[in-house]
């Protein structure tokens, strides 16, 4: 995923809440102020996620604007090289 398929503004002490959501199952689910960026909230929700595989979405909502965005997500498990 992208971050920049979210084309939204963010100000560094923004609420945010974001989500990330696969097969149904949630992932992960943040609620902060720290952020000053969607790639910073992006790559955090991923970090906290961990491994996973499948198709899934991932909401990022800012609550001090007043925007929300959902964006598909595909993630696939990559197996180790053999050597």
């Amino acid at each position: 995923m992208n971050a920049t398929t979210i084309n939204r503004e963010m100000n560094p002490g923004d609420e945010v809440f974001a989500t990330l959501e696969c097969n149904g199952r949630i992932l992960a689910n943040i609620r902060a102020t720290r952020f000053s960026s969607v790639d910073e909230v992006v790559g955090y929700i991923y970090a906290t996620a961990g491994t996973f595989s499948g198709l899934g979405r991932l909401t990022v909502r800012n609550r001090t604007q007043g925007w929300s965005q959902m964006v598909p997500v595909a993630r696939m498990a990559r197996r180790p090289l053999v050597a």
